[in-house]
């Protein structure tokens, strides 16, 4: 029947209402070499010109196991079917070897992407390889001389023996944000949707993964995403990480600007993580360093909107200073970010603490912020506060009641 279609029927490309695509694809996918082959000989297949059907159109979705199914050629069907007589076939009539090898490398058939990259093709596929776990065939795109990209992907993945082989092939993690991937990594979603998925793992294995990246010369001060490598690890309260972090020399201090909004001391009390406060503390942390200009806090503003009375004790001790400046964008006192929060208890360790530096303005602004919050409480002792000032200052009538 197809050989009387293809004799008799309309002249092909004219309004046919049958479609060539279909049946060389159809023909290559149960093997008919007879059929692929008088089409070629009727120029229906015809190399390197334009035509209705290319040998490397994408016209039929194959399926290649494991419930996965992707859009293949002509070329991609036979290689599905593993019909090495066909793959030799179609590409001596053009089909390009270089597109086809990450189909090779998807369906895990070493063997035709060997013949592929025999035949010319160029080593792609590197990040196939790695997302289907294609070791073997990884190493042969290397060897072949493809770039050793993805290093991340074998991160999110888990697949610890694919970055060896990528970092022995001089993978960069500097350029690949691979580090920063390696500490986001915890047991939980880290912050708020980011690209990366959440994979468990113990801090042995994290700080295993950690060590052979920065023994690659990975960058631990590098700021992707608008954090750090120690940044994260304080986020994600992983007390091992940041040790190691700290023994390798990273900048404690690093300063709160250039797409950065927290130091790291600022980071942990924001946090809330008292023994990595201690650690960092311990590290040389500068506690009175300044806040980022738009939404910045020092590490004691941050300790107030904490709530934490041990956290913002322990600051005190190591002479954090209560009347620090506040950002000069969307920032708060020490008093304010208390009183807004409804930290009614640091509240009164404040105004003892700092009885002597407060004005009747900062007052006056903290109990607004109060009030819009609906803390009665600190209100009530902002109010007396305020009328205590007013009174000795003999600013103000007596307070109504």
């Amino acid at each position: 029947m197809v050989f009387f279609i293809l004799e008799y029927g309309e002249k092909f490309g004219s309004g046919n209402s049958f479609d060539l695509n279909d049946i060389v694809l159809e023909a290559v996918k149960w093997g008919d070499k007879a059929v692929i082959e008088y089409m070629y000989d009727c120029e229906i297949i015809r190399p390197n010109t334009l035509r209705p059907f290319d040998l490397n159109d994408k016209g039929f979705s194959g399926g290649i196991g494991n419930g996965k199914e992707l859009l293949v050629s002509a070329l991609g069907e036979a290689m599905a079917a593993h019909n090495t007589e066909l793959v030799n076939q179609l590409l001596k009539w053009g089909a390009d070897p270089t597109e086809h090898i990450p189909f090779a490398v998807t369906i895990g058939d070493e063997n035709t992407a060997r013949f592929l990259l025999d035949q010319g093709g160029d080593p792609q596929g590197v990040r196939e390889a790695i997302s289907n776990g294609r070791h073997s065939i990884l190493e042969l795109l290397l060897d072949r001389g493809a770039a050793p990209v993805g290093l991340e992907l074998t991160i999110e993945s888990g697949k610890h023996d694919m970055m060896c082989l990528l970092l022995r092939y001089g993978a960069d993690p500097a350029n690949d944000d691979a580090f920063s991937a390696a500490v986001l990594y915890d047991d939980a979603t880290f912050l708020n949707g980011c690209k990366y998925a959440s994979v468990r793992r113990t801090d042995s294995e994290w700080n295993d993964i950690l060590t052979l990246l920065l023994d690659a010369g990975a960058d631990m001060e590098k700021v992707s995403e608008g954090s750090t490598a120690l940044l994260y690890a304080i986020e994600t309260r992983r007390i091992q990480t940041v040790k190691l972090l700290l023994d390798r020399d990273t900048n404690v201090n690093q300063p709160a600007k250039r797409g950065l909004r927290r130091t790291p001391l600022q980071r942990a009390c924001e946090t809330g993580d008292f023994e990595i406060i201690k650690l960092l503390l311990g590290k040389g942390a500068a506690v009175n360093a300044p806040p980022a200009m738009n939404g910045g806090a020092t590490a004691l503003q941050l300790a107030a909107i904490n709530g934490s009375q041990r956290i913002f004790r322990l600051l005190l001790d190591e002479k954090a200073d209560i009347h620090g400046p506040k950002a000069t964008f969307n920032g708060r006192t020490t008093l304010e970010a208390a009183a807004e929060h409804g930290r009614l208890s640091l509240l009164d360790t404040i105004l003892t603490e700092g009885a002597s530096g407060f004005g009747a303005d900062e007052i006056e602004s903290a109990k607004a912020l109060a009030e819009d919050e609906g803390h009665q409480g600190c209100v009530e002792r902002l109010r007396l506060t305020l009328y205590r000032l007013h009174n000795q200052n003999g600013t103000l009538p007596p307070l109504r009641l």
